[in-house]
Parts: structure tokens; sequence; C-alpha cells
């Protein structure tokens, strides 16, 4: 009981996609919308496992309708490059998914019409979660190495400029590919990054003169100061 307890608290399904899910049954299109989901889902598996590695904790694993999100705790106390990897080892699972993809294909257990599904679902995910638009992976991984160049401050800001323009391409990209819930979703966490901002950096500073590890630290003109 305490097991389903503690599973319980750590996968949050969102009634949406619920929602989501019988809508898709009753319309024919339920097989499309749990392979998306489950390669989705292989995706933030790859996060898991640099977290284990890294051990760092895992706060939530969430199920949206357009698939799964890893709440990762305390992440900032790893350096930008580890950072980086933790979110590069999502796209990293295309490898993966296409393995496993072919495997179902060549031992005559999906269709080729559904072969082809996953594989264009496959491509489509990993690439797009590599575009560098807050929040996703590219975003992350773009930043933790920003962060190696410039002062964190500034690290942060060039972050932001770099996503603003991107989520702008892709809005003129969605003008003949209409994507308008993702669109609307990406336009709403940009403003939630820009709100951030100002957090992230109090955080930095904090962590700069609380914990021991970091009583020593580089200050350079303008008290510009670097994360590592």
């Amino acid at each position: 009981m305490k097991k389903l307890l503690q599973i319980n608290d750590l996968i949050d399904i969102k009634i949406s996609t619920f929602l989501l899910l019988l809508l898709t049954f009753l319309t024919g299109q339920f097989k499309s919308i749990v392979i998306f989901l489950i390669l989705s889902g292989i995706h933030e598996f790859g996060h898991l496992i640099a977290c284990l590695l890294f051990k760092v904790e895992i706060k939530r694993i969430v199920i949206l309708p357009f698939g799964f999100n890893l709440q990762i705790k305390d992440l900032d106390k790893l350096t930008p490059i580890k950072q980086s990897f933790v979110y590069l080892c999502g796209p990293l699972m295309f490898f993966i998914n296409l393995a496993f993809i072919n495997i179902l294909y060549k031992n005559q257990l999906i269709s080729y019409v559904t072969y082809d599904f996953c594989l264009n679902g496959n491509i489509a995910i990993n690439l797009f979660n590599l575009l560098p638009i807050y929040p996703l992976d590219g975003f992350k991984i773009f930043n933790g190495l920003v962060q190696y160049l410039l002062p964190y401050k500034k690290s942060l800001l060039s972050s932001l400029l770099v996503s603003i323009i991107f989520f702008i391409s892709l809005l003129v990209y969605n003008i003949f590919n209409p994507q308008i819930v993702i669109t609307i979703f990406l336009f709403i966490m940009q403003f939630q990054y820009i709100k951030e901002i100002p957090i992230l950096y109090k955080k930095f500073l904090f962590s700069k003169t609380y914990y021991k590890k970091h009583k020593k630290f580089k200050i350079i003109k303008d008290y510009d100061m670097y994360k590592e």
C-alpha cells in the first residue's frame, strides 16, 4: 500500500490527458496518441537515467496531453556541463527508439503504416526538443554551455534572446503548418522564463555565499560572476 502511495506521489497524470485519451478513443485516433506518449516516455527515460547517474532527486513525473515531463529537484547543484548532459540524454534516446521500432517492424509486430508513423514521430519529438526555445531540452543544453562563456546573469539573458528569436522563427513556420496548442504553450513559457530570471539569479547569489564549496568565487569587472 505504501509503495502504491509513493508511485501516486511520483506520477502525476493530468485530467486533460485523460480527456484527450478519451477523445482520441471515441474518434479512432487512440493508437496514434498512445504511440506518441510511448515515444515521449522513452525520451524522458533518458533524462531519468542521467539523473540516477548523477544522483539527482526526481520530484515528479507529469504526464501531459503532449507527452511526459520529468520534474527534477536541485539540478542546479550540478555543473553546467553535467546539466547539459542530463538534458542531452533525452534526445539521445532517438537511437533507442529507432532500434526498438525497427525490431518491432522486422518481427512483423507492427505494420508498415505504424512503422512509418513511429519513425516520423520519433524524428519529430527529438528534433523539436533540440530547439533552443524555453523550456525545451535544446534551450537548457544551450544555456548550460553558455554559462561557461559568459557570467551567469548574462548567460540567462543571452539564452532568453536566443529562445525568443527561435520562437519567432517557429511562429512564422507555424503560419503555414499550424500547431496551435504547442505554439500557445511555448508563447506562455517565454513570459514564464522572463519572470524566472530574477529568481534564478537570486538563487545563484545565495548558493555562492551560503554553500561552503562556493566560498571562493571569481568576480570580474562590474561584479559579473561566473557559475563555475
